[in-house]
């Protein structure tokens, strides 16, 4: 029921949105995801530490520009979706540019099929439109997982990918994958959607499922492998990037999925380090990792910081590889130190938490 609901109210949007202008509503969506980053609490968290992660030595300031720029970038790809029904092949050879595009066609010229392994980066579902209208020549589908909870909303967007051109084939249709690229064509990929099931390989230096499927598909059928990224150059204009990956074959087939797997994720992470506002940040991207990061916090008691200690073993002991710092709390006088004890007392250690960027020192604060 919830399923239909929202697939009706979906339709009436985009029914609506038609009436007015793409660059008006990019201004609006803009606004909603600045908006947005005041109420998304959690998501805010987990976005600022994973970009911790990736940039240790940026500015809590810029980390959190960055987290606005990102729900702000998402609002205007979900706003172009909702407008996809009204978006013809000259608005995609108007506003999407692809740098490689001769190169990428003249390399996929006589190969067995080939892989574009993409992240959750930019404007998917545009990238994908995109590559189905631009490479004429051959026929371009994308790998999607079957959304079974909203399967109203699912079955209306491979509709709509697929009367632009762009062909959906499902995750559990290996028969449809193997008859796709063994007559030449081109097949989408995610790399950086593992789940449970993909290989853990280091991603910003912390261990990540990562899918290994493009890469064993691309193995088996020598099909030629490229890695895209795609970024906003401004309000309508995007820029799709490609870069042409060559698969490391040895006798070793697990080593060489690490090997390639470790390459490929170099490679994203070097166009996330140069455009990080189009990468989901608050994609639970380090959900299922081995490694756990912990911070000590210090009061300058030998007890305490044993106790603290022994509890991070415990955590290695369960198997996780552990990174762990310890830091001195140093507040900024002893009044503050005595007014986060009784907020702590009054109202509870977690709310007493908010007024620590207040009260700590500042490097104290920063670590």
């Amino acid at each position: 029921m919830k399923d239909w609901i929202l697939y009706i109210i979906v339709r009436i949007i985009v029914g609506l949105v038609r009436f007015v202008p793409l660059k008006f509503l990019l201004y609006l969506a803009r606004g909603s995801g600045r908006l947005y980053y005041y109420f998304a609490g959690k998501k805010n968290r987990r976005a600022l530490a994973h970009l911790r992660l990736a940039f240790p030595q940026r500015p809590a300031s810029e980390l959190k520009r960055i987290v606005r720029q990102v729900y702000m970038r998402f609002a205007e790809n979900y706003c172009e979706v909702l407008y996809l029904p009204y978006l013809g092949e000259e608005y995609f050879k108007k506003h999407i540019r692809v740098p490689q595009l001769d190169q990428l066609k003249e390399a996929l010229h006589g190969q067995q099929g080939g892989i574009f392994l993409a992240c959750h980066a930019g404007s998917w579902e545009l990238s994908n439109i995109a590559c189905a209208m631009f490479l004429k020549d051959t026929s371009y589908a994308m790998l999607a997982q079957p959304q079974k909870r909203y399967k109203s909303l699912d079955d209306y967007l491979n509709r709509l990918r697929e009367s632009k051109g762009c062909r959906v084939i499902r995750v559990d249709e290996l028969k449809k994958v193997v008859a796709h690229l063994t007559t030449n064509n081109v097949l989408g990929v995610v790399a950086d959607h593992g789940g449970k099931d993909g290989v853990l390989i280091d991603f910003f230096a912390k261990p990540a499922r990562t899918p290994v499927g493009g890469i064993k598909l691309a193995r088996k059928f020598n099909s030629r492998i490229f890695l895209a990224y795609m970024r906003r150059v401004n309000e309508l204009d995007h820029e799709m990037l490609f870069e042409p990956y060559e698969l490391v074959t040895t006798n070793d087939q697990e080593r060489d999925i690490e090997v390639n797997l470790t390459n490929i994720n170099k490679v994203f992470e070097k166009w996330i380090r140069q455009y990080p506002e189009e990468y989901l940040w608050f994609y639970k991207r380090w959900k299922y990792s081995t490694q756990k990061n912990i911070l000590l916090l210090s009061d300058g008691k030998a007890g305490h910081l044993k106790q603290s200690l022994a509890v991070s073993s415990l955590v290695r002991e369960l198997g996780f590889r552990t990174q762990c710092e310890v830091v001195p709390v140093h507040f900024k006088n002893r009044a503050w130190s005595r007014a986060c004890a009784l907020a702590g007392f009054l109202i509870g250690p977690a709310r007493a938490s908010w007024f620590f960027s207040y009260a700590l020192e500042s490097e104290t604060r920063r670590k």
